[in-house]
């Protein structure tokens, strides 16, 4: 977490916004229980990854988004 989320906000190419979004899917979705209290510290940096120039960020940020929630 302490990683991911800098990375998150402030990555200039879209390939680690890419393999971050990935990243965080895959253990939001395998590790539900155990990264659930930490679900509210993405919501806002994801939701800007919604918003992103990248249409391949984007469609992985929208479902992340709405799983998140």
């Amino acid at each position: 977490i302490d990683h991911c989320l800098p990375i998150l906000k402030t990555s200039t190419t879209e390939r680690h916004r890419v393999r971050l979004l990935s990243l965080i899917r895959h253990l939001f979705t395998q590790q539900e229980e155990l990264m659930a209290p930490f679900s509210s510290l993405f919501l806002v940096p994801v939701l800007g990854r919604v918003g992103d120039g990248s249409e391949a960020v984007r469609s992985l940020a929208s479902p992340l988004f709405a799983h998140l929630l």
